[in-house]
């Protein structure tokens, strides 16, 4: 859309829309993680995919801090590859 993305260049409206986006994915992470352990851990194994969200939603500071509820020590503990 170009009124949330002109140009490339990141607008305030753009950057909520991309937060809350990215809340709302991370929400299922944190979810599967909980409730449903051992598909998270099947499916983390091969795809990485909660993994790496979480290490991008860090380096662009798309997640608060207090949304964030799988600790680090779970991805220092198990690596898969």
């Amino acid at each position: 859309d170009s009124k949330l993305f002109p140009s490339g260049v990141m607008t305030p409206e753009g950057r909520s829309y991309i937060e809350t986006f990215s809340r709302r994915l991370y929400r299922i992470f944190g979810y599967s993680f909980s409730c449903h352990p051992d598909i998270f851990e099947r499916i983390e194994k091969e795809t990485h995919i909660c993994e790496r969200f979480t290490k991008f939603a860090k380096l662009y500071n798309l997640l608060k801090h207090d949304d964030i509820h799988i600790p680090d020590s779970y991805w220092e503990t198990n690596k898969w590859y």
